[in-house]
């Protein structure tokens, strides 16, 4: 985008030089293309932004597939975004995004720390509004499973600690 800025100035300085001499009055008017030429960037990156992310009914939603990372650093990433992990609110939208995983385990915004056998979202810090345990997979082994991941259509408690990949949702 750079190269672009200097090929508009350096066209509009040698065609306003040209007509009207060297002066204030060509640089004044290339204020205002600059200014224009910064906004076009600022949308530009927004849309580059937003085209990570897939709408999916009302909401946008990133897929993470390639990178693998614990819990609390697949929220910091969905930070880094303006986004948190993945809080669903009901079946339909667990139905929803489960055609865009693929054969891994993906983090969602569900954890009991601290809570016990009460699993609550991160984001609003209120009980779960959706939960679809796997038959036998809410075991809590050894108390050290604390997050939700889903994983085949099912949701699996699971060690913070592991590296598994994650769904952010864009905050509203």
């Amino acid at each position: 985008m750079f190269k672009l800025h200097v090929i508009v100035i350096f066209v509009l300085i040698a065609g306003c030089v040209q007509v009207h001499g060297c002066g204030d009055f060509c640089f004044s008017k290339m204020e205002g293309i600059i200014d224009y030429i910064e906004e076009m960037k600022e949308e530009l990156a927004e849309l580059r932004f937003l085209n990570a992310f897939e709408k999916i009914g009302s909401d946008y939603y990133y897929f993470n597939h390639w990178k693998r990372t614990n819990w609390t650093t697949a929220d910091e990433e969905c930070r880094k975004m303006s986004a948190r992990l993945a809080e669903i609110r009901d079946e339909r939208e667990y139905n929803a995004i489960l055609p865009r995983l693929q054969a891994n385990m993906y983090w969602l915004d569900i954890t009991n720390r601290g809570q016990g056998d009460h699993w609550y979202s991160l984001n609003t810090g209120h009980p779960a509004a959706f939960l679809k345990w796997h038959q036998g997979a809410m075991d809590n082994k050894g108390f050290s499973v604390h997050c939700v991941t889903s994983f085949y259509g099912d949701m699996w408690d699971e060690n913070c600690s592991n590296y598994n990949n994650f769904i952010c949702k864009l905050k509203k």
